[in-house]
C-alpha cells in the first residue's frame, strides 16, 4: 500500500468512526459538500489567525507547529470530501497530475492570460 492509498483508508476509516459514534450523515452529495466547505472555511480562518495578517495590530509569535496543523486538518477535510464524493486514492493522484498539469500551462501562458510571470498580460477573469 503506497502512502496516498494509506491517507485515502485512514481519513475513510475516521469518517465512518465519526458518523456511527455521533450519528451522523448527508442527506446528499450536495449537503456534503456544503457542509465540508463550512469546515474548511472553518480551518482556514483558524490558520488565518495563526499568521500576523491584522497590519493594524502589533504581530505576535507564529507558532510553527499549529500552522502545520491547520493545514493537515485542511487537507483532512479535502481528502475526506473527495472519497464521500466517490473518489479513491487513483483518482485523487489522477485529479491532482491532471489541475497540475493544467497550472503549469497557465504559468506558461498556454491558458487564461495574466498568468504567465513578465507577459505584461491583465489577468483574465472568467466565471
Amino acid at each position: 500500500m503506497d502512502k496516498l492509498d494509506k491517507i485515502v483508508k485512514e481519513q475513510l476509516d475516521l469518517y465512518k468512526r465519526i458518523a456511527e459514534e455521533h450519528d451522523i450523515g448527508f442527506e446528499d452529495t450536495e449537503d456534503m459538500i456544503r457542509q465540508h466547505v463550512f469546515a474548511l472555511n472553518a480551518e482556514v480562518a483558524e490558520l488565518q489567525n495563526s499568521v500576523n495578517w491584522k497590519w493594524w495590530t502589533n504581530d505576535h509569535e507564529v507558532d510553527w507547529d499549529n500552522v502545520n496543523e491547520e493545514l493537515i486538518d485542511i487537507i483532512f477535510f479535502t481528502v475526506q470530501a473527495l472519497i464521500l464524493n466517490g473518489n479513491n486514492a487513483e483518482d485523487i493522484y489522477n485529479l491532482y497530475m491532471d489541475k497540475l498539469g493544467v497550472n503549469h500551462q497557465r504559468q506558461d501562458g498556454e491558458l487564461r492570460k495574466g498568468y504567465k510571470a513578465d507577459s505584461g498580460e491583465d489577468y483574465e477573469v472568467v466565471d
